[in-house]
């Protein structure tokens, strides 16, 4: 996951770690171990990272689609 906001929340809370494939750690990926955290935080998180690497008119349509739910 790509987490600017909850980056060392993530660490805490799960031992997160940079990831380590193509280098990818040094421009804030973590590597997460799914069994170490609750369905809530995940969801967040997963939405954060997701927000993260997204195109700008992909979030627009997504929050769109939120907000008629």
């Amino acid at each position: 996951m790509k987490l600017s906001d909850s980056h060392e929340e993530a660490v805490g809370v799960c031992r997160a770690v940079p990831t380590a494939m193509s280098g990818l750690g040094r421009w804030g990926w973590l590597t997460i171990s799914l069994d170490e955290v609750e369905s809530g935080l995940l969801d967040d998180w997963l939405e954060e990272s997701y927000r993260n690497v997204a195109p700008r008119p992909v979030m627009a349509e997504f929050d769109a689609y939120r907000s008629k739910r």
